[in-house]
């Protein structure tokens, strides 16, 4: 199904029986072989397929465009991301980045907004500190879309370190109704052959691309210190004393 247009929800029912529609778009970015283009690929699906079972007699195959959320994937992107749109994010930027390359999560937005507020989010599992292909979970193993919309994105990214001795399975969903970008995520870790690292950690996130928070675009960052207290900091006035801003963010960490 091509000439898709809209950033909302597209469902697929055959019969009534609703479908799990897999979505792709070509980015947005224009096709000159005389002139290509290398813009990063971010837009809602323009294309839509589903696999139907032939029968003996006729089908009714029903394609809408409605309001809600969408997961798409990036043709063009030499990341292989899926990215999140939805009537609330707009036809221009998505809301969340997947990278099928990697296992991150990168530049989860605000709904609508073009600057993004968490640059990079790793949704695997992986060893303290972790950095060799032993240590990081993240070769791809499968990858799953359960559930596609128009209330719901839910998919299951699998993936193992190198030698196959450890498995990470993330179940990511996404409600279309929640007030602004948020994923909830079941992570579950299981030892294949052997593990053996005293620790493993399934979570770590970075706000920004930098460590200053001088240069981030956002005026307040939200955190949890080592006391278990939620606070914030006003980025500009950390910029003279980033030691302690670190201190306490490495702590938090």
């Amino acid at each position: 199904m091509i000439g898709l247009t809209e950033n909302g929800a597209v469902t697929m029912k055959i019969d009534g029986k609703a479908m799990v529609p897999q979505l792709s778009s070509d980015g947005g970015v224009a096709d000159d072989p005389l002139a290509p283009i290398h813009d990063q690929p971010e837009a809602p699906a323009n294309a839509g397929m589903v696999s139907v079972k032939l029968i003996d007699k006729p089908q009714t195959l029903i394609v809408q465009e409605e309001e809600g959320i969408q997961l798409v994937y990036q043709s063009r992107d030499s990341r292989r991301n899926f990215m999140i749109f939805s009537s609330k994010t707009g036809p221009r930027w998505s809301g969340l980045e997947f990278s099928l390359l990697d296992g991150h999560a990168r530049h989860m937005r605000a709904y609508g907004n073009r600057d993004w507020a968490l640059t990079e989010n790793l949704l695997h599992w992986f060893a303290y500190m972790g950095y060799t292909p032993e240590q990081m979970i993240d070769q791809l193993r499968d990858f799953e879309v359960i559930k596609n919309g128009p209330d719901e994105i839910v998919f299951k990214y699998t993936s193992n370190n190198a030698n196959d001795g450890a498995q990470s399975e993330y179940e990511v969903s996404v409600l279309a109704d929640a007030p602004a970008m948020q994923i909830n995520v079941r992570a579950t870790f299981t030892v294949l052959e052997q593990w053996p690292y005293k620790s493993v950690q399934f979570f770590d996130i970075f706000p920004f691309r930098g460590v200053e928070p001088k240069d981030w675009w956002y005026d307040k960052v939200l955190f949890m210190d080592n006391q278990y207290q939620w606070r914030t900091f006003e980025t500009v006035s950390q910029s003279s004393g980033q030691a302690q801003y670190r201190n306490n963010f490495s702590g938090a960490a």
